[in-house]
């Protein structure tokens, strides 16, 4: 398998088919008991695989040709025109239950990309550094990541299956796969609170760059930080973000460096539970980045704030 690195925007067919229910197998839910229009459902504690899911659907096929609605907080995707790209994926019994057909996973690249879609939705970076995978009910997901990762001879460490007489019955793989694609797992794991920065210029000539900050929160609770050393302050008061040319070269810090006794509660806000927010800063403020054209910008986090480190962009 190619080593891919960073979290992919566009992902293979292969990993949206792990990351689809297969509690109790694949259902084959037909429209007027015609053709099936299901891709998936997800939920509603799933939101941000939920999200995650649509958005690479929406890289590999146009999204307006997928139907999404919510029920009793579940989320389910539908559409006629694709469902059939999934359903293929599956071999159908009398009662239209769906086990996953493994021989049209015949490359590693596929293997792959189907076990990273399961993590994505169900796994986990365990405090060891190995690969949590847990299911409820899978029919046949569970057994092909087991086989998956024996034909690439990646060291399973922990199985667990409680059994069909145990309801829920739960099913958990933990494995080490290779260095290279350790790394894959790593930067696709879903966090609970994200940090995104992008950039555009304004202003006369296009003369100043304008940094855009977002904060995601993925938790079903709110999450409070402090916004010292962040863009929320509205102007620099500390070397937050790291700038780099191409070279390898950091770009000078020419804002204020401000000296604080420890935040009170003032100095907190607040996300609400499944939120997003935003602000803007003019980066031309904090770093010298006149006639310099190409280098990397990312927000570091810190412990005063408790915010992750951002994207990295160029």
């Amino acid at each position: 398998m190619e080593n891919n690195k960073k979290m992919d925007t566009k992902a293979p067919l292969e990993r949206l088919v792990g990351m689809t229910d297969d509690y109790n197998g694949r259902h084959y839910i037909a429209e007027n008991n015609t053709k099936p229009v299901l891709v998936s459902s997800f939920y509603c504690n799933e939101k941000q695989a939920f999200t995650t899911f649509t958005n690479y659907l929406s890289t590999l096929y146009p999204i307006t040709d997928f139907g999404i609605e919510t029920k009793k907080g579940n989320y389910y995707i539908s559409s006629k025109k694709y469902a059939t790209l999934f359903n293929k994926f599956y071999t159908y019994n009398e009662d239209k239950i769906g086990l996953l057909n493994q021989a049209l996973f015949e490359t590693d690249d596929k293997k792959v990309n189907f076990i990273l879609g399961t993590f994505i939705r169900y796994g986990k970076i365990t405090e060891k550094g190995a690969i949590e995978i847990s299911f409820s009910n899978s029919l046949s997901h569970f057994k092909a990541v087991q086989d998956f990762v024996k034909e690439l001879k990646w060291q399973i460490m922990e199985l667990e299956d409680t059994g069909e007489k145990n309801f829920p019955q739960i099913q958990k793989i933990v494995f080490m796969p290779d260095n290279a694609t350790m790394e894959l797992f790593e930067n696709n794991v879903l966090k609970d609170i994200i940090v995104q920065i992008k950039t555009h210029k304004e202003g006369i000539f296009n003369k100043k760059t304008v940094l855009t900050f977002t904060i995601i929160n993925n938790k079903n609770e709110d999450y409070s930080f402090c916004y010292w050393q962040t863009p929320f302050e509205k102007e620099f008061m500390a070397n937050y973000l790291r700038l780099v040319l191409k070279n390898g070269e950091k770009i000078k810090y020419i804002g204020k460096m401000v000296k604080r006794s420890p935040p009170d509660k003032d100095d907190f806000m607040t996300i609400k539970a499944n939120s997003v927010i935003s602000t803007e800063i003019i980066l031309d403020n904090g770093y010298d980045i006149q006639n310099k054209k190409e280098f990397s910008i990312q927000f570091i986090g810190s412990s005063i704030n408790k915010l992750p480190n951002s994207n990295i962009i160029n």
